[in-house]
């Protein structure tokens, strides 16, 4: 039963693959060794690397598959969701990365697919007009440096009570008894981006 559904859903997969622009997948599981970002020291796996064409010239897509349901805005801003893909384009020392994604491989067609930085990328998407293609280009500084930032943090043992969605972040922790966080603090901050928010 096992097989005969990993079976569908890996036609399924690659009927959604096969409407991509043409690519080429150079590696899978391709292991990145002491891979330096600020003080920080890893070795990393990058789930699968492709080749793509861009006018004329070899371009890399960087890919993460994920089973859940991963959101490529959580990638801006001070503290990236799930930074992996951002950490490979920036530290991983490749050439000419034009696009991350996360490969979303679910049962069911609307679930699956990429999630992709840029969103519409046309290296990724057959049809779509590029947005900006500097886009990408310039997202890379600023994610090497909040990246860079967040190592050096916890290098030096930053650790500061900040959740990053409060309330959500703390629904399901199991450490409350041990919590330095002051909810009374956080629902005063709300509070004040709620109202700055109905001002604006």
């Amino acid at each position: 039963i096992q097989r005969e559904r990993l079976l569908r859903l890996l036609r399924s997969w690659m009927q959604y693959e096969a409407e991509r622009p043409p690519f080429e997948v150079r590696h899978t599981e391709h292991t990145l060794e002491s891979m330096e970002v600020g003080p920080l020291r890893m070795n990393m796996r990058v789930d699968r690397i492709d080749q793509v064409d861009d006018h004329g010239q070899p371009a890399l897509v960087l890919i993460d598959y994920k089973t859940g349901s991963p959101d490529v805005k959580g990638w801006l801003g001070d503290r990236p969701a799930e930074p992996q893909l951002p950490l490979y384009a920036t530290a991983a020392g490749f050439e000419n990365v034009q696009a991350i994604a996360f490969a979303t491989v679910k049962p069911g067609r609307k679930h699956l697919g990429l999630e992709a930085f840029p969103q519409k990328s046309r290296l990724l998407f057959r049809g779509a007009k590029e947005q900006d293609e500097l886009l990408f280009e310039n997202q890379l500084p600023e994610w090497r440096d909040t990246l860079e930032r967040l190592a050096h943090d916890f290098a030096r043992g930053h650790a500061e009570v900040g959740p990053k969605e409060y309330p959500a972040t703390c629904q399901w922790c199991a450490q409350r008894m041990l919590c330095r966080l002051n909810p009374e603090l956080l629902q005063e901050l709300a509070d004040e981006d709620s109202d700055a928010e109905t001002t604006a």
